[in-house]
């Protein structure tokens, strides 16, 4: 086992992590404190895969052969959910980090505050709304691709700012937890459900914009992973539930906010955050190449729904 005395190196000692036969190694988690680093090193030797420990600031990183991040995540996640109910804590942090702190949720932040600008400096904001909103009525029609493009529209710069601060609230903590590839991508699905099912409960010409469905719906993946990550205490997981139905309720009172949006939006942010939360691990490796992938087909959606190709 690891004395945090010693230099770490790997579950071999002085091997070099170079000389892995299964080539390049990936982080599986980092921040780990010793005694937490031993028991995952237990499991996945039991699974015959040799991680490597790395020490970093007086904590622990594991990293294993790329072609074993897979099995190896797999492993350490079936292990916490088969003894869930002998009072082991299934959460395993990633790194350590503000939960708050997000260079992907600052992206957003920088991307709708350069729409908003260009919109109202080019004085096409209001041709924007009209060709892009969320208006119930084209979307019935088959205008598909307005449930995404309304979650980047606004409707003034005070808004906009609300909105902002939203994103540092709810999708920063999202992006930490799921991964910035896997988060975004949640967070874009569950926020075009949101608008989807708003329009079918309208059903009239009602319009809407803004980031808050998609803010709402970061409420609602926090509430599915407090729900699939806490104790089998049926009244804790509730809790977290009603947590975010009640930041919902205070973030949807002011003037001109389209309060179904909102609900639609917790509501889909929720069913999907459960079966993700439940068959992916809490937190994804930042730099594994499927968090690029998910990223690339974030973005390749919010492009074809720009150019109305669907």
């Amino acid at each position: 086992m690891i004395d945090t005395k010693d230099q770490v190196v790997a579950s071999g000692e002085n091997e070099n992590p170079e000389n892995l036969d299964s080539g390049r190694l990936s982080p599986l988690y980092s921040g780990l404190p010793v005694k937490k680093a031993n028991l995952i090193m237990l499991i996945l030797e039991s699974q015959h895969i040799r991680p490597v420990i790395e020490h970093r600031d007086n904590r622990l990183t594991i990293l294993v052969p790329e072609n074993d991040y897979v099995p190896a995540r797999q492993s350490i996640h079936s292990y916490y959910s088969e003894n869930r109910f002998f009072g082991i804590k299934k959460k395993i942090k990633e790194f350590e980090t503000d939960p708050f702190k997000s260079m992907t949720a600052l992206f957003y932040i920088l991307t709708l505050c350069s729409i908003h600008f260009f919109l109202t400096r080019q004085n096409v904001h209001y041709h924007a709304v009209m060709e892009f909103g969320s208006s119930a009525l084209y979307i019935l029609q088959g205008e598909l691709f307005r449930v995404v493009t309304a979650l980047m529209l606004h409707s003034d710069a005070r808004h906009l700012v609300s909105n902002c601060a939203g994103i540092i609230i709810f999708c920063a903590p999202v992006l930490n937890l799921a991964g910035y590839g896997a988060g975004t991508l949640a967070l874009l699905a569950s926020g075009a459900m949101g608008n989807l099912i708003n329009a079918y409960a309208y059903k009239t010409a009602h319009l809407s914009i803004g980031a808050s469905t998609f803010i709402m719906s970061a409420a609602g993946l926090l509430a599915a992973y407090r729900v699939v990550y806490t104790t089998p205490n049926l009244f804790r997981k509730l809790a977290g539930l009603v947590a975010g139905a009640t930041l919902v309720g205070m973030f949807s009172s002011g003037e001109n906010t389209d309060v179904s949006a909102h609900i639609f939006g917790f509501i889909s942010g929720f069913c999907i955050g459960l079966p993700f939360f439940l068959f992916n691990p809490p937190v994804r490796s930042g730099g594994h190449p499927r968090e690029r992938l998910y990223l690339v087909v974030a973005g390749s959606i919010l492009i074809a729904a720009w150019f109305k190709l669907f």
